[in-house]
């Protein structure tokens, strides 16, 4: 049996990282009245696909065709956020997305900081995806 701290156990809950018995995810509040509950741990694998660019707050992958950029369900085995968290941890997050039958850049924030920056640049439309068809 594991103890989780109060703060981890609401991170988790937020994240829907704990499940029960049935595999339906918990609530906050929710009381279990028998049975267990799964927490879902994110461990990330690197097949080698390294940035082309970083700096000290963002980083620049380019995505093979093919690769799904997050899981979108749990048995997914690998996408791209899998390089991205092996690479800078749990801070670090997508700042957009394409589809996994494109091949392009995407852009990576290492930080909540670069995150939110980089995100309210796109709604600025001050950065912008240029996708142009083959």
């Amino acid at each position: 049996m594991v103890k989780l701290s109060q703060s981890l156990a609401h991170t988790l809950l937020q994240k829907c990282r704990i499940v029960d018995h049935q595999k339906k995810r918990l609530q906050k509040g929710q009381i279990l009245k028998a049975g267990y509950i799964e927490v879902l741990i994110f461990e990330a694998i690197s097949q080698g696909l390294t940035p082309l660019f970083q700096t000290e707050h963002f980083a620049i992958f380019d995505k093979p065709s093919g690769l799904l950029v997050h899981p979108t369900v749990r048995s997914t085995a690998y996408t791209l956020l899998d390089e991205i968290r092996y690479a800078f941890g749990e801070e670090a997050h997508l700042v957009h997305r394409i589809d996994a039958e494109t091949s392009g850049l995407i852009l990576v924030s290492k930080n909540g900081y670069a995150q939110y920056l980089l995100k309210e640049m796109f709604v600025q439309k001050r950065l912008l995806k240029n996708i142009k068809p083959l």
